[in-house]
């Protein structure tokens, strides 16, 4: 799966969406959970841009 974030120059997530999905709803919703309680979010490089957008890809292995 590959999750996009938009991340605001203070560190909070303002939006985030699938851009790829894992086939499985259940997966999907529990990293978007996940990234999401994460914030706020640092960078070590400061930009004057007002947003970052960074794609998290995942990879799942069921057992």
């Amino acid at each position: 799966m590959i999750l996009s974030v938009v991340v605001t120059n203070l560190g909070k997530i303002s939006h985030t969406w699938l851009v790829q999905s894992s086939s499985h709803p259940i997966l999907d919703q529990v990293v978007v959970d996940v990234v999401q309680s994460i914030a706020p979010i640092s960078f070590k490089h400061h930009s004057n841009t007002p947003t970052k957008t960074i794609y998290v890809p995942m990879t799942f292995k069921m057992r």
